[in-house]
């Protein structure tokens, strides 16, 4: 029963977070991100158990991309200052 509570207040968290990244300059990346971070947390079937394997390496490498600034050229422009100095 604690396992329920603990993964339903997980994925809120994520939701949360989603939210909070909406004023985010690069909100395409990272709100889709954590919905489906959320999502996987909440769906535990056998069958979906290879597909969270597959969007968890595929989140896994973005992250690592973003890390290495490899995605840098095609990330959006920012064109003002809000993230500076944070």
């Amino acid at each position: 029963m604690y396992i329920l509570y603990i993964r339903v207040g997980t994925a809120f968290v994520f939701v949360i977070f989603a939210i909070l990244n909406l004023k985010d300059p690069d909100y395409l990346i990272w709100v889709p991100a954590y919905g489906t971070v959320s999502a996987m947390i909440l769906v535990t079937n056998n069958k979906v158990r290879k597909l969270n394997l597959i969007a968890g390496c595929f989140f896994l490498m973005l992250g690592l991309f973003v890390f290495v600034e490899v995605l840098n050229d095609i990330m959006f422009e920012q064109f003002d200052d809000r993230m500076i100095d944070l």
